[in-house]
């Protein structure tokens, strides 16, 4: 779910939300993809992925949080995300 945000100094961001219910369907690769689709569509818009994770079960292996291709002192591709786990965080504080 892409939410659209415009500033009266013009500046736009784009803050790309993806709600997770199974870890096990998540695919860093794929929000790669939806992320550069946008970037591609609005050239002119900071691009904000995040996810948030609501299942309720303990995660024995965690995702992927971050994708790099290097090589020496160069990167060719750096991506990560907002990652949240929306339980792990308690309502009342909030």
């Amino acid at each position: 779910m892409p939410i659209m945000f415009q500033f009266e100094n013009k500046r736009l961001l784009l803050w790309l939300v993806e709600f997770q219910e199974d870890k096990g369907n998540f695919s860093i690769y794929k929000l790669m993809r939806y992320t550069t689709d946008l970037m591609e569509l609005h050239p002119e818009a900071v691009v904000i992925p995040a996810v948030l994770f609501t299942d309720r079960k303990k995660w024995r292996t965690d995702v992927m949080k971050k994708l790099e291709s290097k090589m020496a002192d160069r990167t060719f591709v750096h991506f990560e995300y907002i990652f949240c786990k929306l339980f792990d965080f308690n309502a009342a504080y909030y």
